[in-house]
C-alpha cells in the first residue's frame, strides 16, 4: 500500500477554473520529510507574492492563488504505481520530488528512470543531503533532460516553493503548448487535405477527357462507333480489331459490307436499322467467321448517342467463343455420363455371366483331367473379358479407382496387342521394357486408359503412318531435376510414349492439358484425352512431362512413384483343399444360373447352402434356419423394396455375430460411396472364381473383419 494512502492527501480545496491547481508527488523514505513538503506546499499561495511580502512588506496579491495537490510515496515502487495510475486516470502529476537514497529497493536515479518510462514529461527534482552522484553521472544515467533539477538538503522553503511553482507552471505551459500544437497540427493537416483534394479535383477534371478516350481504346470488350447516317465506322478499339482480325486503319471510314466478314454484315445492318428506330439492343448472340476462317460467337449490345447533332451507334461485342465451346463440351460430358450409366448396367449383368463362366470352368478344371488346356483358355478369356469390362466402366467414369500393387511392365505388355490394333496397319509399334521389376501402387484400368489415350493422340499426329515406341525405365529424381512443378524427389517407374509425328510448338504445349483444348478439326476430338491423362497422374501422385518439336515428333513421359508393396496373387485350384468348411451359408441372388453355380461351388467345399432369389424369400429362409446360418452372401442389387445391403444390415441387427459377404458387378468404392456399406462387411467384386469365393468366405468366417478394416478383395 502506498504512503499516500496511509497518510492521506494534503489537498488545497479546488475552486473555480481560474485557479491554478498542480499535482505534486514526493518520494522519500523519511516520513518527516513528507511532512515538511506538506507544510511548505499544502497551504501555499503564489510563491512570488510570498517572496515580495517577506522582502518588501507588500500585502497586495500580484497573481492568482496556486493550489498544490500533494501525494507521497516512501519507496520507488510505490511512486511507480502512483504515476502509472495517474497516467491511466488522466490526472497526471506535474512534478515529483525524489530523494536519492531510499533503501531498500530502487534508489532515486532508478526511480526517476522508471517514472520517465511511464510519463516522460514529468518534471523531476532530485533531492539529496549527500554528494552521492555528480551532475555528470546523473546525466550519464538519466540522459540530458530539460525536465530535471537537483536540490540539496536541507532546502529552503522559499526555494522549494519557487521550484514547485516554476516547474509546475512549466509543465502546465508545456501541456498547453502541446494541446495547441496538436490543434495547430490538426488544422494544418485539414488544410493540407483540402489543398490536396482541390488539386486532385483539378487533376481529375484535367484528365477526364483523356481517361474516357483511353477507356474506349483499352476496354477488354470489342467496342466500335458507327454513324447511323453513313453506316461507316468512326472508330474501333484494339479488341474489335483482334476480334475481326483486321487493322484499325482497315476498318475506320469503311462500311461493314466492305470488310468481307461472313455472318457479320447482315447482323450489323439489322442492328443499325433497329437503332435508327430508337431501339436499344442488349446481349444479342450472333456468329461470324474471321479472315482466317475461325468461327466466332459474340454477345452484342448497342445504344445510340448524339454528338454535334448527329446520331452514332456505340456497339460492344463480348467474345463468348470459349463459353460456347465449353457448353458444347458439357453437353458431350452429359452424353458420356448417360453412356456411363448404360455401361455400368451392362457391366453388372456381364460380370454375372463371367462369374458363371469362371466358376464352371474352374470346377471342371478341378474335377477333370481331359480338356485341361481348353478349360484354361476359357478361364484366361473370361479373365481378359473382365478386364475389358473394367476398362469400359472406367472410361465411362463409373469406376472409382482401385489402387493395388502391380507391375508396370506387365500392364504395358498385356495391353500392347490392343494398342497395336488401335494404331492400325500404317503405324508400327515397338516396345522395350526395363530389366527391373517396376512395381507401382496404381489402378490398372487407369494406367491402361492413360496409355490408350496417348496412343490415340500419337496415331492422330501421324496421319501418313509412322512409328510409335513404348518404353519403361527406372529413374531417380534428385533436387537438381525438379523442373516440373509437380515433381518430387525419389525413384519413379517411367512410361515413355514416343511418336515421329508432326510435333507441337510451345503455344500448343502450354495448353496441352486444358480440358476441351484440341488442335483437331471440329468433330474429331473432344479435348479430354490428355486432360484425363494429367488427372490420372495427379491421382497417382505422379506427373507428366512432354518433349516435342514441330516436325520432329513428341515424347510423353509418365512418372509413377515406385512402391514396396507386395504384388497381389490369386488363389489357384490347388488351394481348394485349404479353404473347406462345414458352416451353413445363405446365398441371396436373383440370377438363377448364377445361384446354381454358386451353390454347387460352395457345396464342393463342404458348406451347407441355402438359396433365395429375393429379400422376402431370404427373410423366410432366415427365420427357419437362423440357428444354423453363419454367413449371408448377397448381391447388392435385388428385386423388391429392399436392397442386398439393407437386407444384410437387417439380418446383422438380428444376429450381430452373423458374417456378411457382399458381391456385385460394380466397384467396391462405388458401392460404399453410394450405399453406405459398413466396414465390417466383406466385399467380393464380380466376376470371381470358386477359389476366390472360397477364400473370401473362409477369411470372413474365421476373422470377422477384413484386414485394416477394409473390404476384402481377392
Amino acid at each position: 500500500m502506498s504512503f499516500a494512502r496511509t497518510l492521506g492527501r494534503a489537498v488545497a480545496p479546488r475552486s473555480t477554473i481560474d485557479k491554478m491547481n498542480f499535482r505534486i508527488l514526493t518520494v522519500d523514505d523519511t516520513v518527516s520529510i513528507h511532512e515538511d513538503y506538506r507544510k511548505i506546499l499544502a497551504t501555499a499561495s503564489n510563491p512570488e507574492n510570498e517572496t515580495e511580502l517577506l522582502l518588501f512588506g507588500r500585502k497586495e496579491a500580484t497573481g492568482p492563488d496556486v493550489h498544490f495537490e500533494i501525494e507521497s510515496a516512501l519507496h520507488g515502487e510505490d511512486a511507480y504505481n502512483l504515476v502509472k495510475y495517474s497516467v491511466a486516470s488522466g490526472e497526471r502529476y506535474a512534478l515529483a520530488f525524489v530523494d536519492v537514497r531510499m533503501p531498500p529497493g530502487w534508489d532515486g536515479l532508478e526511480t526517476v528512470a522508471r517514472l520517465w518510462e511511464i510519463d516522460p514529461e514529468l518534471q523531476i527534482v532530485i533531492c539529496s543531503a549527500f554528494s552521492d552522484y555528480s551532475w555528470f553521472e546523473i546525466r550519464k544515467r538519466l540522459g540530458a533532460k530539460d525536465n530535471l533539477l537537483i536540490l540539496k538538503k536541507p532546502f529552503d522553503n522559499i526555494e522549494v516553493l519557487q521550484i514547485a511553482h516554476a516547474l509546475s507552471t512549466k509543465w502546465i505551459l508545456a501541456q498547453t503548448l502541446k494541446c495547441q500544437m496538436s490543434e495547430l497540427q490538426r488544422a494544418n493537416e485539414h488544410l493540407k487535405k483540402e489543398i490536396f483534394q482541390r488539386r486532385a479535383t483539378e487533376i481529375q477534371l484535367k484528365q477526364s477527357e483523356e481517361r474516357f478516350a483511353n477507356a474506349f481504346k483499352s476496354i477488354p470488350v470489342a467496342v466500335s462507333i458507327q454513324s447511323l447516317e453513313s453506316e461507316r465506322f468512326i472508330d474501333v478499339n484494339q479488341k474489335f480489331c483482334d476480334l475481326v482480325e483486321l487493322g484499325r486503319e482497315d476498318i475506320r471510314g469503311r462500311k461493314i459490307g466492305d470488310l468481307d466478314l461472313p455472318g457479320l454484315s447482315a447482323e450489323r445492318l439489322a442492328l443499325l436499322n433497329s437503332l435508327s428506330e430508337r431501339k436499344v439492343i442488349g446481349n444479342m448472340e450472333h456468329r461470324f467467321v474471321t479472315k482466317s476462317g475461325e468461327e466466332k460467337f459474340v454477345l452484342l449490345s448497342a445504344d445510340v448517342f448524339q454528338s454535334s447533332g448527329k446520331k452514332f451507334a456505340l456497339v460492344s461485342e463480348l467474345d463468348i467463343s470459349d463459353r460456347v465451346k465449353l457448353e458444347s463440351g458439357m453437353r458431350q460430358a452429359g452424353k458420356m455420363e448417360a453412356v456411363g450409366q448404360l455401361s455400368a448396367g451392362i457391366a453388372h449383368d456381364f460380370n454375372n455371366v463371367l462369374t458363371i463362366i469362371q466358376c464352371s470352368a474352374e470346377i471342371l478344371l478341378s474335377q477333370s483331367k481331359s480338356g485341361v488346356k481348353h478349360l484354361q483358355n476359357i478361364l484366361a478369356a473370361s479373365t481378359h473379358a473382365s478386364h475389358l469390362t473394367k476398362q469400359l466402366v472406367a472410361f465411362a467414369r463409373q469406376q472409382v479407382m482401385d489402387f493395388k500393387a502391380c507391375n508396370l511392365n506387365q500392364i504395358i505388355e498385356t495391353l500392347s496387342q490392343m494398342v497395336a490394333r488401335t494404331l492400325g496397319a500404317s503405324i508400327q509399334l515397338k516396345c522395350s521394357f526395363a530389366k527391373e521389376n517396376l512395381r507401382i501402387f496404381a489402378d490398372e484400368c487407369s494406367v491402361e486408359q492413360a496409355l490408350l489415350n496417348l496412343a490415340l493422340n500419337a496415331r492422330d499426329a501421324m496421319e501418313n503412318g509412322g512409328e510409335l515406341t513404348i518404353t519403361t525405365e527406372l529413374r531417380s529424381i534428385s533436387v537438381g531435376q525438379l523442373a516440373n512443378p509437380d515433381a518430387s524427389i525419389g525413384e519413379y517407374a517411367c512410361l515413355c510414349v514416343t511418336d515421329n509425328g508432326c510435333g507441337m510448338d510451345e503455344e500448343v504445349k502450354s495448353k496441352l492439358f486444358e480440358p476441351f483444348f484440341t488442335t483437331k478439326q471440329p468433330g474429331k476430338g473432344s479435348g479430354l484425352g490428355l486432360a484425363s491423362v494429367y488427372g490420372i497422374m495427379k491421382q497417382h501422385k505422379g506427373w507428366v512431362e512432354v518433349e516435342s518439336t514441330p516436325g520432329a515428333g513428341t515424347t510423353f513421359i509418365l512418372f509413377f512413384p515406385t512402391s514396396d508393396k507386395q504384388l497381389e496373387t490369386k488363389g489357384q485350384p490347388s488351394e481348394l483343399k485349404g479353404v473347406r468348411g462345414t458352416e451353413a451359408v445363405l446365398i441371396v441372388e436373383d440370377e438363377e444360373n448364377l445361384v446354381h453355380i454358386l451353390k454347387q461351388s460352395l457345396e464342393l467345399f463342404g458348406y451347407e447352402v441355402f438359396v433365395a432369389g429375393k429379400c422376402s424369400e431370404a427373410l423366410r429362409m432366415w427365420e427357419k434356419n437362423q440357428h444354423k446360418i453363419k454367413l449371408v452372401l448377397t448381391d447388392v442389387i435385388l428385386p423388391g423394396e429392399m436392397s442386398g445391403l439393407e437386407l444384410a444390415k437387417h439380418l446383422q441387427q438380428l444376429d450381430p455375430n452373423l458374417k456378411i459377404l457382399i458381391t456385385t458387378g460394380y466397384g467396391a468404392d462405388l458401392v460404399r460411396k453410394g450405399s453406405d456399406m459398413p466396414d465390417q462387411f466383406t466385399f467380393l467384386p464380380k466376376p470371381f472364381s470358386p477359389t476366390e469365393l472360397a477364400l473370401a468366405l473362409r477369411r470372413s468366417l474365421d476373422s470377422g473383419l477384413p484386414e485394416n478394416g477394409r473390404s476384402l478383395k481377392i
